[in-house]
């Protein structure tokens, strides 16, 4: 969709679809969407963020089970590490039988390892997400002060996607 200007009653979006000097973008040229008001859709948009602002995620549970998760992840690595170097101390004496032993260890570490990265990226989500909810916190507050070009750089940090279906606005945001 894209911005239509119609003199002074404002803008409308306009579904490429409906543009008759773009041929190779139609699909359906049958199509019946509503060319809503920009303004109204804008709206939307911004009463949406600030619903989503006002909604404040569990700062205090989230991280602190995230950092308990990692630091036990982190000790059942440094005590497997041990136990392999043990059982290769244990080999190096001459005892074959060992081989099966340090390989299950080495398997059990390389999946401790995995968790352990996919613990951490979990970690930096919430706290990336907690962040930007401290940012949106202030929003409704100095929106009103905030040059266009401030506007748009925050809803593009904030929004992944805008669908628009008949006149049921879906927001889509990053976090």
């Amino acid at each position: 969709m894209r911005y239509q200007k119609w003199g002074k009653a404002g803008n409308r979006f306009i579904c490429y679809y409906q543009q008759s000097s773009k041929t190779y973008l139609k699909r359906d040229p049958n199509c019946d969407n509503e060319r809503p008001w920009a303004e109204t859709i804008e709206e939307v948009v911004i009463d949406a963020v600030f619903r989503r602002a006002k909604q404040h995620i569990e700062e205090d549970e989230n991280t602190s089970i995230c950092d308990d998760t990692l630091k036990l992840l982190e000790a059942q690595r440094i005590e497997l590490s041990r136990k392999l170097k043990r059982l290769y101390n244990l080999y190096a004496s001459g005892d074959d039988v060992l081989l099966s032993t340090i390989d299950e260890t080495k398997g059990e570490l390389s999946r401790l390892d995995d968790r352990i990265e996919l613990e951490a990226n979990r970690t930096d989500v919430i706290h990336s997400a907690i962040g930007t909810q401290t940012k949106l916190d202030t929003l409704s507050d100095c929106w009103k002060h905030m040059t266009t070009l401030e506007k748009r750089e925050i809803l593009r940090s904030v929004i992944n996607n805008i669908t628009i279906v008949d006149n049921n606005v879906h927001v889509d945001f990053k976090y």
